[in-house]
């Protein structure tokens, strides 16, 4: 099983509201997480389940990346992925056997916390707004391989690259 971490895109800094929950992704933040979205799909990420936060900047970077990768039906939206919802305890309760690639979205720190859940509690990640961390585990509660974790540059530079 292959879990894909995202933390969302960048945000406005306010909501109309005042809201920390309510802010939306950037018009540039959408761009980015688009690019991210297409280099994904160039590294063959075909996602059985795509789980997120239901805040609109995390939603919003789950429903684009689904778009890009062709799973928009796959998208759930997951209470305990909001700011301090406690995903990092549930985690392994949403990863099935039946499930070969799972994408999570979310925040900070929550996305580092769950990459420690997964793959070793000494695992400290800095995670820039749409990075990326893949974590290979062999079963859903055995501990994981951190296998690559790819900052929003390096994903924005493989989805804008030209294909021959």
């Amino acid at each position: 099983m292959i879990v894909y971490l995202i933390r969302h895109g960048s945000a406005e800094d306010r909501a109309a509201s005042g809201l920390d929950r309510d802010r939306c992704l950037t018009d540039h933040g959408r761009t980015r997480i688009l690019k991210t979205g297409r280099a994904l799909h160039r590294l063959g990420v075909n996602p059985n389940r795509i789980l997120t936060s239901p805040y609109p900047r995390a939603a919003e970077t789950a429903k684009l990346i689904a778009r890009m990768l062709g799973a928009t039906e796959r998208v759930e939206e997951v209470a305990a992925l909001a700011c301090g919802g406690g995903a990092p305890q549930q985690v392994r309760a949403w990863l099935k056997p039946e499930h070969s690639e799972v994408i999570i979205v979310g925040h900070n720190p929550e996305m580092a916390e769950i990459a420690a859940a997964l793959a070793g509690a000494g695992t400290q990640l800095h995670f820039k707004k749409g990075s990326v961390c893949r974590i290979e585990l062999p079963d859903p509660r055995a501990l994981g391989t951190l296998t690559w974790l790819l900052p929003p540059k390096v994903l924005i530079a493989i989805g804008d690259e030209e294909i021959n």
